[in-house]
């Protein structure tokens, strides 16, 4: 230990720095005329990604009515920090590492209830909402338990919104997905009991799922985007284009993408592809892969603004999703959203959620049969067809956009809360 001590000190200084001025700097920033509003998220640290895309959404369209604060990770970068700005409390993430179910569970549990008890009073007191946008089984004991144990005067109002399944990132062994689930109600419950709390999710398949396995009500929010600036609309690339963006995961179908594309490619010389490979987490023997084809253009950096993503979204005329079907039976995606909202050509994979909500949505979308290499090369073909054989405009579609914009998910949750 005493050998790490050179390499571990500076870092403890940089964090024991930056909380001291959190506690001085953030007070004078509070305006306690107004109703708090306060996001519980332990996994805000990085500045890119869905965890920050929902705070930077929440103070932009609730800042103006609420007195708003983020309590996000330990590990937080520190644009997190001082943009927001957040306030780090949190040990644990919101995504447990592999492990024993029941170790992390009494670990994430006990770290929740810590995180908790570090928020200001005021932020989780009987005048405030207090929201937690995306929940899992770990948390949820935690959560149980801290609530339960407030004085009822101190309760805030609480709004829980479930992102994934309950079996997500959990053991494939039923005994353990029966006891998460049966932890998971009792810890439902007893959160429910107390008349100030709420659950939500952004599907109503989900929604329903939920809504069974915890024997609660569960309420269907809107899948939010921070849409770009239609006076500036950036048509698509001439020819035929394809996109992916995002992590290139292998539930997002890294490894098939990485077998089709080439092969497709190298027979369609006249086709281009725009592959958004950023983070740890991608593939690297698929981004590899692809590095080695012509056509395609990787992009390994996250984007920095909004509007930098959307710019190039906007350049390909056909978004690729061939997701996992499993992972996706009940999760959701933003950028299938995205790419209905702006009437963007569709490849995803029947049979999981995307498509379903795709055809539900009368999307222009071209089933994959299955998750195969074969069926993503089979549904290229139809793609680049489809595209060469008509004149491709698309024209936004504006009810997508408003019934998933930031005012409408903002409206839909604070509704909720007082309900």
């Amino acid at each position: 230990m005493t050998a790490l001590l050179p390499q571990l000190w500076p870092r403890y200084m940089a964090y024991a720095a930056r909380r001291e001025a959190m506690r001085i700097w953030l007070p004078h920033l509070r305006n306690e005329e107004k109703q708090p509003l306060t996001v519980f998220d332990p996994s805000l640290y990085a500045f890119n990604g869905h965890h920050m895309e929902f705070a930077q959404m929440i103070k932009e369209e609730c800042g103006s009515e609420f007195d708003v604060s983020f309590y996000g990770n330990f590990q937080a970068e520190t644009k997190v920090v001082w943009s927001l700005p957040a306030q780090p409390i949190c040990h644990n993430g919101i995504y447990p590492p592999p492990g024993d179910f029941d170790d992390l569970y009494k670990t994430l549990t006990a770290s929740t209830i810590k995180a908790l008890n570090r928020i200001d009073r005021r932020d989780a007191g009987p005048d405030a909402i207090l929201i937690m946008h995306t929940v899992t089984v770990y948390q949820l004991g935690g959560l149980a338990e801290w609530f339960s144990t407030l004085p009822k005067p101190r309760r805030p109002k609480l709004c829980m919104q479930f992102q994934f399944p309950l079996e997500f990132r959990l053991s494939k062994d039923v005994s353990v997905r029966e006891r998460a689930v049966r932890l998971a109600r009792a810890a439902a419950g007893t959160i429910m009991s107390t008349g100030r709390a709420r659950l939500a999710s952004n599907s109503e398949l989900l929604a329903d799922e939920i809504s069974k396995q915890l024997q609660q009500p569960c309420a269907v929010l809107p899948l939010p985007t921070r849409w770009p600036d239609f006076n500036q609309n950036v048509p698509p690339d001439p020819g035929v284009v394809f996109g992916f963006f995002g992590s290139l995961r292998p539930e997002k179908g890294a490894s098939i993408i990485a077998e089709a594309v080439p092969a497709f490619a190298a027979r369609y010389p006249d086709t281009r592809f725009l592959v958004h490979a950023a983070g740890s987490d991608s593939d690297p023997s698929a981004i590899r892969a692809l590095a080695a084809v012509r056509q395609v253009e990787l992009i390994y950096d996250n984007f920095a603004r909004k509007a930098d993503y959307f710019k190039q979204f906007m350049r390909a005329s056909c978004i690729l999703l061939p997701y996992d079907p499993i992972e996706y039976a009940y999760r959701t995606s933003g950028i299938l959203i995205e790419a209905l909202g702006l009437d963007r050509l569709i490849i995803t994979t029947n049979n999981s959620w995307l498509c379903t909500e795709a055809k539900r949505l009368k999307g222009k979308v071209i089933p994959m049969a299955n998750f195969t290499p074969a069926a993503l090369l089979s549904s290229l073909r139809e793609a680049r067809d489809y595209l060469i054989s008509r004149s491709f405009e698309p024209k936004i579609n504006r009810d997508i956009i408003a019934k998933n914009s930031p005012a409408a998910f903002c409206s839909a949750l604070l509704a909720l809360a007082d309900k």
